[in-house]
């Protein structure tokens, strides 16, 4: 089934607000492996539930260090999947998003074929 237009642009608005867009790197193998990833987290499960079905990711409960604090929910998206997503919804995203997801995927790109490719 494909995703709605209005799907993608409450999930961008979503991941704009809440979501964290990184690089991990395994470094515990012969050859460290650095792939791009994107979270999201909240307290409010109904939310975190939505999330992970327009990513098809799993949710991890987050227990709060602090007892005082509430338990959160976090969604992840790795690797081809992340980078799928932040490609589709780039145009949608404010101008400190859109140079973090620039830079992923420079790097990602530099990890996969060993050149820099230009893209707007």
């Amino acid at each position: 089934m494909a995703i709605k237009t209005i799907d993608i642009a409450w999930l961008a608005a979503m991941l704009e607000g809440e979501g964290s867009f990184y690089t991990y790197t395994k470094k515990n193998l012969r050859r460290p492996l650095t792939y791009p990833e994107l979270s999201f987290q909240s307290v409010d499960y109904d939310i975190v539930v939505r999330v992970a079905s327009l990513l098809k990711s799993n949710i991890s409960r987050v227990v709060p260090y602090n007892t005082s604090k509430q338990k959160s929910y976090k969604v992840r998206a790795c690797s081809t999947k992340a980078v799928q997503w932040m490609m589709t919804i780039y145009p949608l995203m404010g101008i400190r998003r859109k140079t973090k997801i620039r830079e992923i995927l420079d790097t990602w790109r530099l990890s996969i074929d060993g050149r820099k490719l230009r893209y707007q």
